[in-house]
């Protein structure tokens, strides 16, 4: 099993695994730049942010009417995640595992 199969695995969908790896890159975002970062409608988002902040990989804050979420850089998937990251030595260290997933490259 390779690590795009293994993440493929572990997420319950590609929109899940493509809001981990932006915000793994760029700390937070907003819903709207969620939906036009990972490509996949609003409700999918909405839906997979939600699960994600459940798990405690994510945290949600509020402004109003705008939602921003946050990565959770102590949790024990995170750290694993940014890892295995490491350990397979990308040129890239934050995110480029997820990405190269996300992208379906390499």
């Amino acid at each position: 099993m390779n690590a795009r199969t293994l993440l493929e695995d572990l997420f319950p969908s590609k929109c899940a695994l493509r809001i981990v790896a932006h915000l793994l890159e760029r700390g937070e975002l907003n819903v709207s730049e969620l939906v036009r970062l990972t490509g996949m409608p609003h409700k999918s988002v909405v839906k997979n942010a939600s699960w994600l902040k459940r798990l405690g990989i994510i945290k949600e804050k509020r402004f109003g009417r705008i939602r921003v979420y946050e990565i959770v850089r102590s949790d024990p998937i995170v750290t694993a995640l940014y890892k295995l990251n490491r350990e397979l030595d990308f040129k890239r260290t934050t995110g480029e595992l997820l990405l190269v997933v996300r992208d379906g490259s390499r």
